[in-house]
């Protein structure tokens, strides 16, 4: 029996790393806004995270169901992370490199307010559809995660105008171009509104002046 024989040989393995997309994760219990109180924190406990970025490059925060016109989504820009609202599209965007930790904080400081004196016309909750970025060249935009704000409305008073006719005594002579005795037509109610188009009706009918002839 001859020896026994041994060889040995290596294997390299070349790993090729995939970038992971980053997560956005926002609180799921809804917030909650007052007609015409102050801006409110749209979601203050918000998480993100990137197993292999240290980094995001940019971050959107979009009002996807429920925008009303007057909504408005702010940000106080940071030394790495400035903000630009678009009003129409109910979009705020959040640009600049910063920290995972900067973007978190940054995402948790973003409110919400509305101006409107009707803001339940459209809906009476806002959904926000929050997006994270890393700046890589694959998979670099996070899941859409969507959080709730409800909208409380404030009944406002309707605003009323002063309005005014004038009728001429039936068998006058001097009637102008109003026929004699004829009374004036309209609604006095056709100048007045309601901010929350609620319908008008007349509650008090004062006795005015009355002319000589």
């Amino acid at each position: 029996i001859g020896d026994a024989m041994q060889d040995e040989d290596s294997v390299t393995l070349t790993i090729n790393a995939v970038n992971d997309a980053p997560v956005v994760t926002p609180s799921t219990t809804a917030s909650s806004y007052t007609e015409n109180a102050a801006p409110v924190v749209a979601n203050d406990t918000l998480t993100l995270s990137d197993v292999d970025s240290d980094n995001i490059t940019g971050a959107t925060v979009k009002i996807s169901s429920g925008l009303n016109a007057d909504d408005v989504l702010a940000f106080t820009n940071t030394s790495n992370i400035s903000g630009s609202y678009e009003a129409n599209r109910g979009l705020l965007t959040l640009s600049g490199t910063a920290t995972k930790a900067e973007y978190q904080a940054a995402l948790r400081a973003v409110t919400y307010s509305s101006s409107s004196e009707n803001p339940t016309a459209t809906s009476a909750s806002r959904t926000l559809t929050w997006q994270i970025d890393d700046g890589q060249t694959a998979n670099h935009a996070s899941n859409s995660a969507t959080s709730t704000i409800n909208i409380t409305a404030v009944n406002d008073a309707p605003v009323v105008s002063n309005d005014s006719a004038t009728i001429n005594e039936a068998g006058g002579t001097n009637n102008g171009t109003v026929a004699a005795g004829a009374s004036p037509s309209g609604s006095v109610l056709n100048d007045d509104i309601d901010p929350e188009g609620a319908d008008l009706s007349i509650k008090t009918i004062l006795k005015g002046s009355t002319g000589t002839g």
